[in-house]
């Protein structure tokens, strides 16, 4: 444990703009919880040098303070707030037919949907090759023909989205929840990071679009990105990491 020179009422979130950070900016806006972030607007280098002086030796976004703990990894750090401030609110009733698969989802986001989008991004930068040309037995779930056609990839990934969608209206079940915050990452970036057009997916875009209406994520977006966001929540002037032409593969 550290000092929380906030207060323990407040939660201090070391951010940068365009992470997941936005996720407990976003959840402390839906619950009115009072935060406080710690950033420098548009430089890596010192919003760097702020965290790593709370956090040396896993320096990552986020990174908050809670009465004096120092948690890393937005999907706990949402759990925990909602233990802490949410008094039942934003998660189905643990006793409800909903609430299985809102701690899939609540889980599912980073540990399969952000993680093939992002191995995707990898892949195409270590063989040198545009995101579009990644194979497509690592993009989508088809009958494997060899041992890289078995992997899941980031089409499966948003068709079981749209199927669980085609259902239910939130990934929380009947209403909005901490699953829908933690999961809108994954179509918001599958574009960029995976080369994938979400719009052949009906029931994530009106999903998406509604969760963009609501006022808790209008603030949020407006504190965590204070020079102005593009369409995919990113800084205007800040790329996207890793997005850049690819380079030579590695071996020829």
């Amino acid at each position: 444990m550290i000092e929380d020179t906030a207060g323990d009422d407040v939660v201090t979130i070391y951010h940068l703009e365009g992470r997941r950070c936005f996720r407990v900016i976003w959840l402390c806006e839906e619950l009115e919880i009072p935060y406080k972030l710690m950033f420098k607007v548009g430089d890596f280098e010192a919003s760097g040098k702020m965290l790593r002086q709370v956090n040396p030796l896993m320096p990552m976004w986020p990174t908050v303070v809670i009465g004096g703990h120092v948690l890393v990894e937005s999907g706990a750090i949402l759990e925990y707030l909602l233990v802490k401030y949410g008094k039942g609110r934003l998660q189905p009733k643990r006793d409800s037919d909903d609430y299985p698969y809102y701690l899939q989802w609540m889980h599912f986001a980073e540990g399969t949907g952000m993680y093939r989008a992002w191995a995707a991004r990898y892949a195409a930068l270590v063989a040198g090759i545009p995101i579009e040309e990644v194979p497509r037995g690592l993009r989508q779930g088809v009958a494997p023909r060899d041992i890289g056609s078995m992997l899941i990839g980031v089409d499966a990934v948003l068709a079981f989205m749209e199927d669980f969608l085609s259902k239910h209206p939130y990934f929380g079940g009947a209403n909005f929840s901490a699953a829908d915050i933690m999961m809108h990452m994954i179509p918001n970036g599958a574009k960029q990071t995976a080369g994938i057009d979400i719009a052949d997916y009906p029931h994530v875009v009106k999903w998406f679009k509604n969760n963009e209406k609501r006022p808790a994520y209008k603030h949020a977006l407006a504190v965590a990105v204070p020079q102005g966001a593009n369409e995919y929540g990113l800084p205007k002037n800040m790329p996207l990491p890793f997005a850049g032409p690819p380079g030579p593969p590695l071996r020829a």
